[in-house]
């Protein structure tokens, strides 16, 4: 049973650790602008997150028993890898922000230069009337 137990967390610590590489693939994807690719990180992130929650669940199932030292150890790198995970999750949270940010005031500069546009726009332009006096 205690090897079932260490089989299933090697396992899922290869899951993390191809989910870890993955979100360092976003961050950069997002860093460089590469929308395309982040819709394709983030379905391949789900399909081993999918996968660890099987793993969790079977992992469960048998700890009821208790744990061995080395199922202590890999416990440990797992913990250490998720910890890595979600700092570089956060960070790809905060650039997303200032993407979005920075979209914002893109979007507020072009409905400036709209407005102005309208105001040189062949409807807005006046043309002044002179009156001819005598001199």
């Amino acid at each position: 049973m205690g090897k079932d137990i260490i089989n299933y967390l090697k396992e899922e610590l290869d899951c993390y650790e191809a989910i870890l590489s993955l979100t360092r693939r976003q961050r950069d994807a997002l860093i460089k602008g590469k929308d395309n690719a982040i819709g394709e990180i983030i379905k391949e992130k789900d399909i081993l997150i999918n996968k660890v929650k099987e793993i969790d669940k079977n992992i469960e199932r048998l700890s009821a028993v208790g744990y061995q030292p080395s199922v202590k150890s890999l416990m440990e790198k797992i913990e250490t890898i998720l910890r890595e995970t979600v700092e570089i999750e956060n960070e790809c949270r905060r650039i997303i922000v200032n993407n979005m940010n920075s979209l914002s005031n893109d979007i507020k500069g072009l409905g400036k230069g709209k407005q102005i546009a309208r105001g040189y726009s062949e409807k807005g332009i006046y043309t002044p009337k002179f009156i001819r006096t005598k001199t």
